[in-house]
């Protein structure tokens, strides 16, 4: 089981319980990448979107001999100036040049349903043959987003939301068949942006229907002796299907503590039943919803 270092974290946006958030300078950042290094946590998860985390991988780059292995997401926007696959390469070659790689190890399309027309097989294959990315993905919240392209396109990994709370937003037969087509399943929102990190104290009013639920996980947590954040990660390290967990980190004694986790979790012999704490409506976990949700709240109390 891989780490991805996920760059989201860098955003001050990021999470539900962001509250307090620092924008990191450039030299608390190299201290983390050097330490993440060190652990062997040797992969990005980065974005345009993520702020500037990319000029800044780019300036550690420059300074460092460690050259950190990296996913990139294709963004397509409905203008004419985006909505072109010339220009996504481009931007990609810049990008890669900028980064100082022989390649990206995977270029992932982050919008399953605003997806270029010129983004093909042929095109997608080019960016391959030309050293741009060694791997294509797509990032998915549904099944539906993976079937939606996937009638057209070819993937070699999937990157989706797993979770405690979320068990039935896809469905082992959905992970089965992604595993017999040797697609590789990267899982990330593993802490579902901080409620199974921080629990029902990080659920904000808006989503106080899910106290219950969370509730049922923290008390077995305190039954099993153990944190709601190790309880949590122990879901997604032993998953059979995952084959990469990407965990975004905002302080270096976080990634410690994640990496010491994980190794006692791999301690653990018994496997446990999961389902029982699952949320029985996927949309009630579904971060997109919570968005909804969050305006609609902002709308009855302005």
């Amino acid at each position: 089981m891989k780490i991805i270092l996920g760059g989201a974290h860098f955003r001050s946006d990021y999470g539900l319980t962001n509250t307090n958030f620092k924008k990191f300078t450039s030299k608390e950042l190299a201290k983390m990448l050097d330490l993440a290094w060190s652990l062997n946590i040797k992969e990005l998860d980065l974005a345009e979107t993520y702020g500037d985390i990319i000029k800044k991988i780019s300036d550690y780059h420059k300074i460092s001999k460690n050259r950190f292995k990296i996913t990139n997401k294709i963004y397509s926007y409905k203008t004419q100036r985006n909505n072109n696959f010339n220009h996504i390469f481009e931007l990609l070659k810049r990008q890669k040049k900028s980064l100082d790689i022989d390649s990206f190890d995977l270029i992932m399309i982050h919008n399953p349903k605003a997806v270029p027309p010129e983004l093909n097989n042929e095109s997608l294959e080019s960016l391959k043959k030309k050293k741009i990315t060694k791997k294509i993905g797509i990032s998915i919240y549904s099944e539906n987003d993976f079937n939606f392209l996937t009638k057209e396109l070819k993937f070699d990994v999937v990157q989706l939301p797993l979770n405690i709370l979320n068990q039935l937003q896809f469905s082992k037969n959905f992970l089965l068949k992604l595993r017999k087509q040797k697609i590789e399943i990267h899982a990330r929102s593993i802490f579902l942006q901080g409620v199974l990190s921080e629990g029902c104290k990080a659920l904000p009013k808006y989503l106080s229907h899910l106290e219950p639920t969370v509730k049922k996980i923290e008390d077995f947590s305190k039954k099993e002796k153990r944190s709601l954040k190790s309880v949590s990660l122990e879901f997604a390290i032993k998953n059979k299907f995952v084959d990469k967990v990407v965990i975004g980190f905002r302080k270096n004694k976080e990634i410690r503590e994640i990496i010491e986790e994980i190794l006692k979790i791999k301690k653990i012999k018994k496997e446990k039943t999961w389902e029982n704490l699952q949320c029985e409506n996927p949309l009630e976990v579904d971060p997109l919803e919570w968005i909804r949700l969050s305006k609609l709240n902002s709308s009855s109390n302005s």
